[in-house]
């Protein structure tokens, strides 16, 4: 993913580029990155001084949706607000019965990396889709059921190995 924003700050103009997730300004490389507020599980911001002016670069945490620039909160390409990502509070019953299945099921790292894998599908698909939300649910609901049979059927065939 590689994204390259021209920016205009008190009348210098800076080129800020994201490629192989690093931050160059102007091709010199940024380092380190400082983590800037407003960052969660779905998408990382970090702080890019330009000038006196402190930008945030929010990088999602999945393939397929690009990084965005802003300053003083609005995205620099659109010029609107940012709100970062946000998944919606009904996706925490799923982190429920995801940790449900891991107890029941399948523990351990296998169990534990499965669930985390399948709750973070959940959140990203439930906080940027532009599906309607009961189209969300029955989808998050669908991914549950699967996944729990998935988990049943592996976790018989290791009792049964074992016997």
């Amino acid at each position: 993913m590689e994204k390259i924003w021209s920016v205009n700050v008190e009348g210098i103009t800076y080129n800020v580029e994201f490629k192989k997730n690093k931050v160059y300004i102007d091709g010199v490389h940024l380092k380190p990155l400082k983590k800037a507020k407003g960052g969660n599980y779905l998408e990382s911001a970090f702080e890019v001084p330009l000038g006196n002016v402190m930008a945030v670069i929010y990088i999602p945490g999945t393939r397929g949706h690009e990084p965005v620039l802003t300053i003083n909160g609005y995205d620099v390409l659109t010029n609107q607000p940012y709100e970062p990502v946000k998944a919606p509070k009904w996706v925490w019953a799923f982190a429920v019965l995801y940790i449900v299945n891991f107890a029941l099921f399948l523990g351990g790292a296998l169990g534990g990396a499965l669930n985390a894998f399948l709750f973070f599908i959940t959140a990203n698909m439930s906080a940027r889709s532009k599906m309607p939300t009961i189209a969300k649910v029955l989808i998050s609901i669908g991914i549950w059921v699967v996944s729990a049979v998935i988990e049943a059927f592996i976790a018989m065939a290791i009792v049964g190995t074992l016997q």
